[in-house]
């Protein structure tokens, strides 16, 4: 697992550089909407007594999310996951049962540094519920960091690691995740400044006459 990790983050690094010119040219800030999709690495081992480089015990599982920007660097995040755990019962770490979970979050992402680098940091919370079939519903309060990595004009590719505390007890996990954002709308920041230039141009007044120019006669 961690071999793919460690290949998939240099790839996007290289492909992230070359097309760094293009993103100039382009703001993500400005797009309303996005859709998330992540592989995820679950870790239920490490806040039972075991340890955090085990990566033999992390399960897996997916997340689909969506995207709302509230302001540039806000983001409101709603992610469903669909994934399979291990339930550890013993001091040998001897696997139970394995536990198939659906969980649905609502988060708050905040962008810490600005758009068209070549990438950007966040940190994020919020409050999830999490339905481990058969064993019932528990709550948890997730919190985290991303990093995200300009992949094409309209998509970026996400690293998201965060701690989920749970209310009930061997409930709280570690989760890490990797996948891709594809945002809706993206303006061209060239097209935007041309716009602006077009309506200071249809309101410009010479005369201060309370006519603009262009039906000044």
């Amino acid at each position: 697992m961690i071999r793919g990790v460690i290949l998939m983050v240099c790839l996007t690094l290289s492909l992230s550089v070359s097309a760094q010119d293009t993103l100039q040219a382009q703001s993500l800030s400005n797009a309303k909407f996005g859709l998330t999709f992540k592989k995820l690495f679950l870790d239920y081992q490490t806040t039972n007594g075991g340890n955090f480089g085990y990566f033999g015990r992390y399960t897996s599982g997916y997340e689909l999310g969506f995207n709302y920007r509230i302001q540039p660097n806000l983001v409101l995040y709603a992610p469903l996951r669909f994934g399979v755990i291990d339930d550890y019962t013993n001091e040998g770490f001897t696997v139970e049962e394995h536990i198939s979970t659906v969980s649905l979050d609502g988060q708050i992402h905040y962008n810490l540094s600005p758009d068209n680098k070549l990438f950007q940091t966040g940190v994020f919370a919020g409050i999830g519920a999490v339905m481990e079939l058969d064993n019932g519903i528990n709550i948890k309060i997730p919190v985290g960091i991303k990093l995200s990595f300009p992949f094409t004009q309209k998509a970026t590719i996400d690293w998201q690691s965060e701690f989920r505390k749970s209310f009930e007890e061997g409930k709280s996990n570690f989760q890490h995740g990797l996948g891709f954002t594809y945002w809706l709308g993206v303006k061209s920041m060239a097209k935007e400044k041309e716009m602006s230039e077009k309506e200071k141009r249809s309101t410009k007044d010479s005369a201060g006459d309370g006519v603009p120019d262009e039906l000044d006669l």
